[in-house]
């Protein structure tokens, strides 16, 4: 990892760990070794513990008297009631961006879907996974509500760890993924919040029972 001087050296290292957390390179249940993370990065401890203070806000890891850090295993429990909050931040953000847009700035959300649709047909599901996030941060940008901000990207690691086994278990049909952004960005352009929050709220009902399903948290 390069990571850069004038950016905040521990929030680019949570970020680097939580990456590896979503991906599975750290598994549910191990341990994160700081002296082994700074020897990697060429960095010192102290960047690193504050790193893990902001995965442990993030809820993707716990830190134990005398144990350290652990990635945080998920039960369907938890993913159901993490979906039950993120889907419902996600119809605030939609509606606010449907009372707030002006001018030009839905070009941001659909130049991402594009990208995104180039993606899904391609079967780049990385590529694709990445702009779904992007998708929702431009949307941030638009509404411009700092808390709402705060909220949805304290929880954004944790929604993507849950549903990228299962992105990776269906990349060949990402295609259905995108058509529920496509669908948002209509009911947006037509300021309708009630339309929204159906999509919104069916999409994320979807998603839950595929996680829910995944192989990787069904295991025990």
């Amino acid at each position: 990892m390069k990571l850069q001087i004038h950016d905040n050296l521990s929030v680019q290292v949570s970020k680097w760990i939580s990456e590896k957390i979503i991906q599975s390179t750290f598994a549910p249940g191990s341990r994160i070794m700081e002296e082994k993370i700074a020897d990697e990065l060429g960095i010192s401890r102290g960047p690193v513990r504050e790193a893990l203070l902001i995965l442990q806000k993030q809820r993707l890891i716990s830190l134990l008297p005398r144990k350290g850090a652990i990635v945080k295993k998920i039960s369907a429990t938890e993913i159901k009631e993490l979906y039950d909050v993120i889907s419902a931040l996600y119809t605030l953000l939609g509606q606010e961006i449907a009372i707030r847009w002006k001018d030009n700035d839905l070009t941001s959300l659909k130049d991402i879907l594009k990208s995104m649709k180039n993606n899904a047909e391609k079967g780049k599901y990385l590529s694709y996974f990445n702009e779904a996030i992007e998708f929702i941060r431009a949307g941030l940008v638009i509404a411009n509500n700092k808390l709402l901000e705060e909220l949805i990207e304290d929880l954004i690691p944790n929604v993507y760890r849950i549903q990228y086994p299962s992105i990776l278990e269906r990349k060949a049909d990402l295609l259905k993924h995108w058509r529920n952004y496509d669908l948002i960005i209509k009911a947006l352009e037509k300021r309708d919040s009630v339309k929204i929050a159906e999509i919104i709220d069916a999409h994320n009902q979807h998603e839950q029972k595929l996680a829910q399903s995944c192989k990787m948290w069904s295991m025990p």
